[in-house]
């Protein structure tokens, strides 16, 4: 058994998050089918390889094409796609940031009296 400090702490919850020995494309899959994003930072928060896998740019890739099919771009001129350097995760909370924005000024208009 090795000493304290020297790789003895076995964290259980990470070892249950494992996934059952499940590849990290099957990971990825499942992720992308996911709805609820707060829920996808959070689990990033759980272990280094879902972190890792998490911040995958495919997955972000597949993720703002099932969130945005269909609509058009806002007509603030927001971009779908990534800008030079740019992430799809960063298009992706760019883009939530900028529709909750809109959505804002909206409720402030229709709760102004005239």
């Amino acid at each position: 058994m090795a000493p304290e400090g020297e790789g003895s702490h076995r964290d259980p919850w990470a070892e249950r998050l494992q996934m059952l020995g499940m590849s990290d494309d099957l990971i990825l899959k499942v992720f992308a089918r996911v709805d609820d994003h707060p829920l996808l930072a959070c689990c990033s928060r759980l272990n280094r390889r879902l972190r890792q896998l998490l911040n995958d740019d495919s997955l972000w890739e597949n993720i703002c094409q099932r969130v945005m099919r269909g609509k058009q771009p806002p007509q603030n001129g927001v971009n779908f796609l990534p800008e030079p350097g740019e992430s799809y995760k960063q298009v992706f909370l760019r883009i939530l940031y900028d529709v909750s924005r809109l959505e804002k000024k909206r409720e402030g208009r229709k709760n102004k009296s005239w």
